[in-house]
């Protein structure tokens, strides 16, 4: 636990503009010999290269600084039936959801029946977030419950709630991949098109190598912005997304056994139209 306390504390005080890469699956994992190498979502390294493009100019937060100061206010904790960390499971079951409450704003308690004919099981999705996801509306909605955690040194969680048409309501990721182990990223957060972005704010040297603040490229419909490590928004128009990104880092070398290349602890809600 003391490296993470070490490389949050210190991201939260960077500030800068460097060179840029964007990465899809799965955020970039560079050797320490400074090799890139792309990462699947099963978190293991891939051998293929991964492809570089500079951000465009005209979704910089500002024309002359590509790295803003950190945010305030923006936080984000999540759980599954009351765990934050399991051994390694992975759900994909129907549900109705009976109740969407929280006893007030940034709290909100999901609570759904699942499962098909006499099966039934109840599943409770709890968030913990500013801003507040504005949700209450899927109150009786039959959704697609999806969930995956790996039992690696450190905990890679992903869930969603989706309709059966495969459009995301809401999806959070506590991970060191976008997309969980056997998904692809455009399938994970469907309408939305994420990528993990780098190389936009200076590296420091922490206790487990060289790192640097990230940030998350997300599109939908003609609306496209960059949302760094503790901020949120807005895309879209009467159809609208809210993303808000807690966390998002990335070492260019590495020298913890337990610690990952890359980290992201984000939320996305597909907004009700209208």
């Amino acid at each position: 636990m003391h490296h993470w306390i070490v490389a949050s504390a210190s991201l939260l005080a960077l500030s800068g503009c460097y060179s840029t890469s964007i990465h899809g699956d799965a955020g970039a994992d560079p050797r320490p010999d400074g090799t890139d190498v792309s990462v699947d979502t099963s978190v293991e390294p891939a051998s293929d290269p991964v492809d570089a493009h500079e951000v465009p100019a005209d979704i910089l937060p500002d024309g002359t600084e590509t790295c803003p100061p950190a945010g305030d206010g923006v936080w984000l904790t999540w759980s599954l039936d009351g765990l934050e960390y399991d051994e390694g499971r992975e759900i994909d079951i129907p549900c109705t959801v009976t109740s969407v409450a929280g006893e007030d704003v940034g709290h909100t308690i999901i609570d759904m029946t699942c499962g098909t004919g006499g099966r039934m099981e109840r599943h409770v999705i709890e968030i913990f977030s500013n801003p507040h996801p504005w949700i209450e509306h899927i109150t009786g909605t039959e959704v697609m419950l999806n969930y995956v955690s790996t039992p690696w040194e450190w905990q890679d969680r992903w869930f969603s709630l989706r309709y059966y048409g495969g459009e995301i309501i809401i999806a959070g990721t506590t991970a060191s991949a976008l997309a969980p182990p056997g998904r692809t990223v455009d399938e994970w957060y469907y309408p939305l098109s994420v990528q993990f972005v780098t190389g936009l704010c200076p590296q420091v040297d922490l206790e487990c190598g060289l790192s640097e603040r990230a940030a998350l490229d997300v599109e939908f419909w003609d609306d496209r912005k960059l949302v760094f490590d503790s901020t949120s928004t807005i895309l879209g128009g009467v159809a609208a997304a809210s993303v808000t990104v807690d966390t998002a880092w990335f070492y260019e070398t590495m020298e913890c056994m337990d610690f990952p290349y890359t980290y992201m602890n984000a939320l996305f809600v597909l907004l009700l139209e209208g």
